[in-house]
């Protein structure tokens, strides 16, 4: 387990090998993000790599996964910036073809937890992440978690959170696969309920003391009703752990926020006040620039009712 980072390393820079003696862009970035690693995620990677070797995935297979995830990210930027819109807007559009497709989203989900290891962004994200559970987690309440996604946050969740009681909901049944894995090896999945399940037709009715929804609301047809559900499930003590993103297109980003304000306009209609946020805006730019030339930018936040 203590050498799988640097077997990781150094299958991505053979993924990403040139044809002459001088480095790819995708080597040097690869290379300047095991430099700059943070050393408690280095930790958790090198937790998750063990866990996916286990299950039968290989340190090649999880290279080639982030090749692949660059390669759909890169496309669906193209056709962004010449169509001005996300090519999808239904989630019907890509239901059958990404979150129901049990070989696209293994491999998809595994590249995007590489990238965890490898985006500043995601890097400083899953910090946040931390710190809300850090906060948050100690009340032995329940937690709830929407849109699992490769698992790596609701591992931490568990690993780290306190709670009592974890409830996961995702649409994709490959998703909760994939999630169900990762946590097995640390805690008995009999304490975790996995519902497989629309949030939007998610029934409970007791609330939740902490619940977090990472990159989500890009992935729906309608975030305000998802945020008014959201509240209505939270205590009126608890915390909301959210994540998205403005102008970052993906397959299935079928939600396009063009401002930050956009997002944020929609917590004050859904009765939700901002208590910590971090913007990342495009690398090397500020977020005025950003929005202008509709580049990424990555938003997260602690909300709470009000």
């Amino acid at each position: 387990m203590e050498n799988s980072l640097q077997i990781l390393k150094e299958e991505l820079l053979r993924t990403f090998g040139a044809a002459t003696s001088e480095r790819t862009p995708r080597q040097t970035s690869v290379l300047k993000a095991f430099a700059d690693m943070d050393k408690e995620l280095a930790i958790i990677m090198e937790r998750y790599i063990y866990i996916a070797q286990k299950n039968g995935d290989t340190i090649p297979f999880m290279a080639e996964s982030y090749a692949f995830f660059l390669d759909e990210t890169e496309k669906e930027e193209r056709y962004f910036y010449s169509e001005g819109h996300y090519r999808y807007s239904k989630l019907e559009e890509v239901f059958h073809s990404v979150y129901d497709d049990e070989v696209y989203m293994k491999k998809y989900m595994t590249g995007l937890a590489v990238s965890l290891l490898l985006w500043p962004q995601h890097k400083r994200f899953f910090v946040f992440f931390r710190t809300f559970l850090q906060t948050h987690g100690k009340s032995k309440g329940a937690y709830l978690e929407v849109g699992a996604g490769h698992g790596v946050f609701c591992l931490e969740a568990i690993r780290a959170g306190g709670f009592s009681r974890y409830d996961v909901v995702d649409l994709s049944e490959a998703s909760l696969d994939l999630t169900k894995k990762m946590t097995a090896e640390f805690v008995d999945t009999h304490d975790i309920r996995f519902i497989h399940s629309d949030f939007l037709n998610f029934a409970r009715k007791e609330q939740y003391d902490a619940i977090s929804i990472g990159e989500v609301l890009e992935h729906v047809e309608t975030p305000q009703m998802f945020l008014d559900k959201s509240r209505r499930l939270l205590k009126d003590d608890g915390r909301l752990y959210l994540s998205t993103c403005v102008n970052a297109p993906e397959i299935d980003h079928i939600y396009l926020f063009r401002k930050i304000q956009e997002v944020e306009d929609l917590f004050a209609s859904a009765g939700l006040g901002i208590d910590e946020k971090l913007y990342v805006p495009y690398k090397n730019t500020t977020i005025e620039r950003s929005e202008r030339q509709k580049l990424p930018i990555n938003v997260a936040y602690i909300l709470k009712k009000i």
